[in-house]
């Protein structure tokens, strides 16, 4: 890791901190939003789930949200769903400190892979995006599955927010039986 970052866990104090790298990846995320997500991951054992950074000078110019899980290809797993990296003069140093802090993790953690969702929002596509997918290939990491996701906060009386994605599939509630159980 460039000896100009360190690895730190985020704290509870730093959650506001950190909230510019996740408008850098979400815009439509509010601060409300941001808290109760890092502070439901920090509640969890950090051998379980945990926000990870790099910092500079008490900055954090990276981040990224974990959990470890299982898998059927690769059996344990660090999985990966919030990857944000802010830094203005030296962005591809702050990327590949982050990185190298998750493939330590992963291997502390004895995973045997780890899957990371990259953002793919109006904010991370065409350069940024590029950019983003170099960094991760150069370090080792290719594209081993897609995963795609479907918002239903519309659909169950929330919020909807305009995500990129398509309307289909949007249409009247269909109820699911439940197998009866056994004791």
């Amino acid at each position: 890791m460039p000896d100009r970052f360190s690895p730190i866990p985020l704290g509870e104090r730093q959650i506001d901190q950190a909230f510019p790298l996740i408008q850098s990846i979400a815009a439509n995320v509010s601060i409300d939003e941001w808290r109760r997500y890092a502070r439901a991951i920090l509640d969890r054992a950090q051998d379980e789930a945990g926000i990870m950074t790099v910092q500079a000078f008490e900055y954090i110019h990276g981040l990224f949200a974990y959990r470890v899980d299982r898998s059927l290809r690769h059996d344990r797993v660090l999985l990966v769903d919030t990857v944000a990296v802010l830094e203005l003069f030296s962005p591809k140093l702050a990327m590949t400190a982050l990185l190298q802090v998750m493939d330590d993790m992963a291997v502390a953690l004895d995973c045997r892979a780890i899957q990371t969702c990259v953002p793919s929002t109006e904010r991370m596509e065409g350069t940024a995006r590029r950019w983003m997918m170099e960094q991760f290939q150069d370090l080792g990491h290719s594209i081993d599955s897609l995963k795609l996701g479907k918002p239903l906060a519309d659909r169950l009386g929330g919020d909807p927010r305009p995500t990129g994605g398509s309307p289909a599939g949007r249409g009247r509630l269909v109820r699911v039986a439940r197998a009866p159980s056994r004791l």
